[in-house]
Parts: structure tokens; C-alpha cells; sequence
């Protein structure tokens, strides 16, 4: 009898030791990952490699938060919506950042006053610049005055607030 129980304790830990060991996949593969969206400044290589270590799980044990987290945190991307599509398939709708502005010479602003940094920026945008925290205050005192300046032909190209709260308008 002793024989048996012994026996019986031996085939249950080995079959619990094979079972933690054996690879498990997941019940419901990914098998696709696609973008939509315009995607004019971000690349979907970028895309691609910010989801790197977001897509294990499957389907259903993939991290959507994780996922839209990784998507919005390269600099050209204002927003993004993951969801999944039955059966093998992570639909990813990016929203690019519109740039307005330059501001303080190494970002950009949106038309929200969001201030975000890519590696490269375009040219012909005005330049603005101001303290921390003066972003939406600079961007509309700009907007006023395009709208105030263009009955005269005039069209602002930068506009500074200093540490002083003192204008500097270029034209």
C-alpha cells in the first residue's frame, strides 16, 4: 500500500513539474497588429518597436492599456485607440499631432497649447516661446494678433513673453 502512495506522489509531481515546464501559448494567437489612421510623420517601424514587449498574451491577454500607453508616448502621436478584432487581430487607430508652432526652439506646440518634443522639426512654423507653464497664454496672444495684424499684411513670425511678462513680437 505504501508502495502505491509512493508511486501515486511520484507520477503527480512529475506531471505537475512537466506541466510547469511545457510551453503554454496563448489561447487565441495574435496574429495581426494594424494601423490606421493617417500616418504622415510617424513611421510604423517606430509604432512597431514602442509595441515590442506589449503584444504576449493572445487576443485576450494582451494589455489594450499597455498597448495605447506604448503608441502614445512617441512624440507625434496625439492620441491612439486599440481594440481587438475577433479572431487574431490588435486594430490600432493613431491620431498624429498637428503642429502650430514652434516653441522655445527644440518643440513644437498643437492647437491645445500641448507642448511635445520629435526628433525633428518641420520648418515655416512661427516661433514662440515663453516661461514654463505659458504655452496656452502664448499661443493665443499669437492668434489674436494674426487676426489684428492682417488687415494691415502683416503676419507675425514669432512672438516672446520673458521672465519680465514683457511682449517681443517679430514680424
Amino acid at each position: 500500500l505504501l508502495m502505491v502512495l509512493a508511486l501515486g506522489i511520484a507520477l503527480t509531481a512529475a506531471g505537475s513539474l512537466a506541466l510547469d515546464h511545457w510551453p503554454q501559448e496563448a489561447p487565441l494567437p495574435l496574429e495581426t497588429v494594424r494601423f490606421d489612421g493617417d500616418l504622415n510623420r510617424v513611421q510604423e517601424s517606430d509604432l512597431r518597436e514602442a509595441l515590442a514587449d506589449q503584444l504576449d498574451g493572445g487576443l485576450l491577454g494582451v494589455d489594450v492599456g499597455g498597448v495605447r500607453r506604448a503608441v502614445e508616448s512617441l512624440a507625434w502621436v496625439e492620441s491612439a485607440a486599440v481594440r481587438r478584432v475577433w479572431p487574431d487581430t490588435l486594430r490600432i487607430t493613431v491620431t498624429e499631432q498637428t503642429p502650430v508652432a514652434q516653441w522655445g526652439g527644440a518643440a513644437l506646440m498643437n492647437a491645445e497649447a500641448q507642448v511635445f518634443r520629435p526628433r525633428t522639426l518641420p520648418e515655416g512654423l512661427p516661433s514662440l516661446s515663453g516661461p514654463p507653464g505659458s504655452a496656452a497664454r502664448v499661443l493665443a496672444k499669437y492668434q489674436r494678433l494674426r487676426i489684428d495684424l492682417a488687415p494691415l499684411g502683416l503676419t507675425p513670425s514669432g512672438l516672446t513673453l520673458d521672465e519680465r511678462r514683457a511682449w517681443t513680437v517679430s514680424l
